[in-house]
């Protein structure tokens, strides 16, 4: 699910973000993740992606929303069409990362 996630919204964010940021956005998150899923004790060890993906989604999410207007004066199209994905991968995610 991490892959597919990554595939799908990772060139986008990259694209906005730009190389060091996207890579400094993912790899703060997926550290955070982990962190926070270690000191959460419901694994003694604390390994994935899944921190660093739901970071983008979330980071993405942001940006489109703080910045919506000016990317459609600029011809972005379909911003609620991808904030609406988006809501989607978080939940499909959430779903599949919480079933036993």
């Amino acid at each position: 699910v991490n892959c597919n996630s990554l595939s799908n919204i990772g060139p986008e964010v990259e694209s906005l973000f730009g190389r060091q940021r996207f890579a400094l956005t993912y790899l703060v998150s997926g550290v955070a993740g982990n962190l926070l899923s270690l000191a959460s004790g419901t694994a003694p060890v604390a390994v994935g992606a899944s921190g660093a993906v739901f970071g983008l989604l979330g980071s993405y999410t942001f940006f489109l929303m703080r910045n919506q207007r000016v990317l459609e004066s600029r011809g972005m199209r379909g911003v609620d069409r991808t904030l609406s994905a988006l809501g989607r991968t978080c939940l499909m995610n959430l779903v599949i990362g919480l079933s036993p």
